[in-house]
């Protein structure tokens, strides 16, 4: 992969994939992106080497281990039953891509979406909105406040439907952030699972917030 923008120097290389580092103003990322993919490759056997100097771009070089193995096919799936809505949900995503692509998927399938790309964007959204919140669907690790944080902010008005979407495992946020009894959806998801996800939260009894760690 390679790109053509304002590159890299050394002393940046070296800590590109470190969860949270981030060369990117305050708000503009949570330098978590490199690092999901970092963890993937490396999850796979592979490796990334990076080629990169101010001012001449960067090509990321991904490498994965060669199989013998001819491909099996994946049997057919039954095509699932489409789950759709009226509900209101107010997404939190700081990536504005995936932003867009939740948002879209929701609102195709009936949810009324109220889409925030940050925590503050959020509250302002909801004190200045004029319909109730059915859920809140934001991701986890964000600029400035966590979504837990943020839920807890929005508890007083009363939603306690909520879900959080991570790139990381739930095991590597659970006991940090995350109250066992929270759904978790966990990057990158199928839209199927997505809708499912949603329409199973909110046709589940309302129950108290749980308090973040």
């Amino acid at each position: 992969v390679t790109d053509t923008g304002a590159g890299m120097d050394l002393a940046t290389q070296a800590r590109l994939f470190e969860p949270f580092f981030s060369t990117k103003a305050a708000g503009l990322g949570t330098g978590l992106g490199l690092a999901i993919v970092y963890g993937i490759v490396k999850q796979l056997g592979g490796h990334i080497q990076v080629t990169s100097a101010p001012q001449q771009g960067s090509t990321f070089d991904l490498y994965f281990p060669a199989s013998d193995e001819a491909a099996v096919p994946l049997p057919a799936q039954p095509a699932a039953a489409v789950e759709v809505g009226r509900e209101t949900i107010l997404l939190v995503e700081d990536d504005a891509g995936v932003l867009t692509l939740v948002s879209t998927v929701l609102s195709r399938h009936g949810y009324r979406v109220l889409a925030a790309a940050t925590p503050a964007a959020a509250l302002a959204l909801v004190a200045a909105g004029d319909k109730a919140i059915d859920l809140i669907l934001t991701d986890v690790v964000m600029p400035g406040m966590t979504g837990p944080m943020l839920v807890e902010r929005l508890d007083a008005l009363g939603c306690s439907r909520v879900i959080y979407m991570s790139g990381y495992a739930e095991s590597e946020v659970a006991g940090k952030l995350l109250d066992e009894r929270m759904v978790f959806l966990r990057k990158p998801f199928k839209q199927s699972d997505l809708l499912a996800c949603v329409r199973r939260v909110m046709d589940s009894p309302r129950q108290p917030v749980p308090q973040s760690r």
